[in-house]
């Protein structure tokens, strides 16, 4: 056989290896989608959260495997109202007689504006929305309406069809530095009726870093990596960031999270 023609076959070979792998890697993770396609960006809201004192943080990202069925109903709750929260109508509620509380209903009050002053104002957000966007991200309907925590001074009661967020009348004080997170997603499928996000992740506080944010695990490859004073890159986030799926499924034309876990 001639040089040239071995290397037509060398090189057929090698075409046909290549064909086989993209095949295999279709077959297994699915059709590569544009992280930058609506379809995506869409889904990845449902977990993001930029406000990381409201609904705990970034609760899918945690050690263990993430789902609906593993996060508490407020949590949900919480998260539904995160994402309309600019969409609520201003109430002003005024003081207590007694004391300096606004009452709502029996036992549920609010602070006054600053913990000081007359007047108590709130969010008014109709139920109805905060369902609607429940169905939309967790692809099931809400049975139990319940009032919840928003932040570390924020608490939203439930009352006849409306949730009212405000200053609650107790509050925590957070104890430590605050986390700084860096996200950025390293690449999207669709695979028959799901979605399937994978990013890299990553917690800093106080210079040390961590593999989730629910956890107090550490990345001590990025930590002695690690310098304030630079930028992180995708470069960075690609060789210490700790990967997560996040699996999403198909819901007539959006999709609502299935599940978030370290890859």
């Amino acid at each position: 056989m001639k040089k040239k023609d071995k290397l037509i076959v060398f090189l057929s070979i090698i075409i046909v290896i290549l064909v086989v792998i993209i095949l295999v890697l279709l077959i297994k993770k699915g059709l590569p989608i544009n992280s930058k396609n609506s379809m995506v960006i869409d889904a990845y809201k449902y977990v993001s959260n930029s406000n990381l004192e409201r609904c705990n943080g970034l609760v899918m990202y945690n050690k263990d495997k993430v789902t609906k069925d593993t996060l508490e109903n407020t949590t949900k709750i919480c998260l539904s109202y995160n994402l309309l929260d600019e969409n609520g109508e201003e109430v002003k509620l005024d003081k207590n007689k007694k004391n300096n509380l606004c009452t709502l209903k029996d036992d549920m009050v609010f602070a006054l504006d600053n913990y000081e002053g007359n007047i108590c104002t709130v969010s008014k957000i109709n139920k109805d929305d905060v369902h609607k966007k429940y169905k939309e991200i967790f692809g099931e309907d809400l049975k139990n309406d319940e009032s919840f925590k928003l932040d570390n001074v924020s608490v939203c009661h439930y009352s006849e069809g409306y949730y009212y967020c405000g200053l609650s009348e107790k509050y925590t004080y957070s104890i430590g530095g605050e986390p700084h997170v860096y996200r950025t997603i390293k690449n999207s499928y669709k695979k028959d009726d799901k979605l399937i996000i994978y990013d890299y992740f990553l917690k800093v506080i106080n210079d040390e870093c961590y593999t989730s944010f629910m956890s107090n695990d550490k990345n001590d490859k990025c930590s002695k990596k690690y310098d304030a004073e630079k930028d992180i890159n995708y470069s960075f986030m690609r060789k210490y960031g700790t990967v997560y799926k996040h699996v999403f499924q198909k819901d007539g034309d959006n999709y609502y999270w299935v599940s978030s876990e370290q890859n």
